[in-house]
């Protein structure tokens, strides 16, 4: 993805040249095809271009309109521009027309309601000297992130990512305590807007943000409703729907400039997107799609090694396997250099794609597609309970049962989770909102964590943040549209961000053609016996690709993946890890447990046989890792 950043004087002065270079400089590796910023009044625009569609070869950036004064600095993919040009009246000037300049206009003839017609995937600040103001806006999902900082009456700027904006001189750069605390329990953060950085605030997906000297404000211009699900369709007509909405979104995705190359995990998301992209350039002439898969000495080492066997079958894909049992030593070098550049934590334990954008980046391909909202868009959990709910205990038991012998699991823990699930179902929310109110009458406890120091988490202030957001959150018996609707909202954005930080380190766009709008309004139509039947999970996208994917991928039994065999590949023989905890140690000591911070110190190697002591001491390497990035700018 495209670099971008802005910042605009609010006292009246002019701004000062030259501000905003050590930004651009910190998003020099996702923008390596062009560097341009621009200055009028109190405002700077700069970018950092990633030459990822035919028309930002033609399009300067930031985008200057000479009759209005305005400018843009954006890093975006619009679909159905055909549309909006004719739209726009732009139709018939005989000239290449960017992305860029179809925001510009659409802000022009719609103002702040601007982003409501745009298709696809953006982030832009768009500077109005008739109003002198900033306006700024991301995509419907948030695939293209943008975070800012705002000091009232002084100043205000916003970034492509939290560590490029930090280096704007005068910035001050404080670590959020609180969200490093948070962290340390779940790896998630109690709200949305907050990052690692105290003062610098997320934009939300589906938002927009005006600036002037009279302050900031934040507008929500969209979010995914409840729709009521059509029913009386036969399976074939739900898979044929799915296959065309699906294949559209696909097909957008494709406009890039040069090679295009995409994810092949060995599961029905990836697989589906490969196959589907394949299909499509093999009729345009297009060569054949780069695929990049992480796998293992043998087929045999998972369902996931041998989904990805079955997957190299798929016409007109290139595949590029990277085998965890003997990593190339220039590629293991190169993804542990992505490694250390980290936004935020959690980027450190999503190896197989950081292993597959060092590929693709070493192959000289600019996007990478994924079906990494899958897993969400098409995912249905409550099935078991509702059926429980409404008495049909029998077709419970049987679809918990199927569920457990399609995952490889025995009928123990298909019990275990069938009783599990029997006594949540059992208890009426009555209950549960009296029950809730009780907690809210005594003091929390202190969070408890093997990875957390707890002394920390008193002078965080994590008790008394969790107890806000318990507080806030209220049990209801939602129906099926609405919780498919919140799981959405709240399941992707953070996901998404990750990735494309990840993608944009290795100078790579990631496009995912399940987080486009086409394809989210049909997915929350779909009944739920067309999410999940007889165990089978996803059960419209396997019979949709039935003929285009391996029959073995798209009915594929079993369990296990492979990214711990990755992280171990990359821990192991060496010690570079423990260097790395003990080169960051004063900044790990008073927030992570000491004891386990020795302990992992002492521990000769990283095993698969020791799961969760594994995972606590990934996430611990990954925060440390965060540090590592960031230390020269504390």
């Amino acid at each position: 993805m495209s670099g971008i950043a802005a910042c605009l004087r609010l006292d009246g002065g002019p701004a000062e040249p030259g501000r905003l270079d050590p930004v651009l400089d910190a998003l020099s590796a996702q923008g390596p095809d062009g560097r341009g910023s621009m200055a009028d009044g109190p405002a700077l625009l700069g970018h950092r271009l990633l030459a990822a569609t035919p028309e930002s070869l033609h399009e300067p950036m930031p985008f200057h309109h000479p009759e209005s004064g305005c400018a843009l600095t954006a890093d975006l993919r619009l679909d159905s521009r055909d549309s909006l040009i004719a739209e726009l009246g732009l139709a018939g000037t005989g000239r290449v027309i960017g992305d860029g300049e179809l925001v510009l206009h659409a802000w022009l003839r719609w103002g702040e309601a601007c982003p409501e017609h745009l298709l696809g995937d953006f982030a832009f600040a768009l500077w109005d000297p008739r109003t002198r103001r900033i306006f700024a806006a991301r995509d419907h999902m948030g695939l293209k992130p943008l975070v800012w900082w705002h000091v009232p009456g002084r100043a205000f700027a916003c970034a492509s990512s939290a560590r490029s904006l930090l280096h704007l001189p005068g910035l001050p750069v404080r670590l959020n305590e609180l969200r490093l605390a948070e962290y340390l329990v779940d790896f998630k953060g109690n709200d949305d807007v907050s990052t690692y950085f105290e003062d610098v605030w997320r934009l939300m997906p589906g938002h927009c943000l005006t600036v002037s000297d009279k302050g900031v404000s934040t507008r929500c211009y969209w979010r995914p409703e409840p729709v009521e699900p059509v029913l009386g369709k036969s399976d074939a007509a739900y898979a044929e729907g799915l296959r065309e909405v699906l294949t559209e979104a696909v097909q957008a995705r494709l406009r890039c400039n040069g090679q295009v190359g995409s994810m092949l995990s060995g599961g029905m998301d990836s697989g589906s997107v490969s196959a589907l992209a394949a299909g499509l350039l093999a009729q345009s002439g297009g060569g054949r799609l780069a695929t990049y898969s992480v796998t293992g000495p043998g087929p045999s080492d998972s369902a996931e090694a041998r989904g990805i066997a079955a997957a190299q079958r798929i016409p007109n894909i290139a595949p590029v396997l990277i085998d965890h049992s003997q990593l190339d030593e220039t590629l293991k070098q190169r993804i542990l250099t992505l490694c250390h550049s980290v936004d935020e934590p959690l980027d450190y334990t999503v190896l197989v794609q950081r292993s597959a954008y060092a590929a693709a980046q070493q192959a000289g391909v600019k996007v990478v597609l994924d079906g990494a909202a899958g897993d969400v868009l098409l995912y249905e959990s409550s099935l078991i309970y509702r059926l429980i709910r409404s008495g049909r205990l029998g077709r419970s038991w049987h679809e918990q049962r199927e569920l457990a012998e399609i995952g490889g699991m025995d009928l123990s823990w298909a019990r275990q989770e069938y009783l599990r699930t029997l006594r949540s179902a059992a208890v009426p929310f009555w209950a549960r909102r009296l029950r809730r109110a009780w907690k809210r009458r005594i003091p929390p406890a202190l969070p408890s964590a093997a990875i957390l120091d707890p002394d920390f988490a008193r002078r965080s202030g994590l008790t008394e943040s969790r107890r806000i957001f318990a507080a806030g959150h209220i049990v209801e018996n939602l129906g099926y549209s609405e919780r498919r609707m919140l799981r959405l909202s709240r399941s992707i954005s953070f996901a998404r961000e990750i990735l494309s930080w990840m993608a944009a380190d290795a100078g790579i766009e990631a496009r995912d053609p399940y987080l486009d709008q086409r394809v989210i309004r049909y997915c929350m139509t779909l009944p739920q016996d067309q999410l999940i039947k007889d165990g089978w999970t996803k059960i419209v996208l396997r019979r949709a690709m039935q003929g285009i994917l391996p029959d073995e991928v798209c009915w594929m039994r079993g369990k296990g993946h492979l990214g711990q065999h990755l992280f171990v590949a990359l821990m192991n023989p060496t010690d570079w890890w423990k260097d790395l905890l003990r080169d960051n140690r004063e900044y790990l000591s008073g927030r992570v447990d000491s004891r386990f911070l020795s302990e992992a110190l002492q521990s000769e190697s990283l095993s698969l046989g020791q799961v969760p002591a594994m995972n606590d001491t990934t996430y611990v390497i990954a925060l440390t890792a965060f540090f590592q990035s960031h230390k020269h700018l504390f």
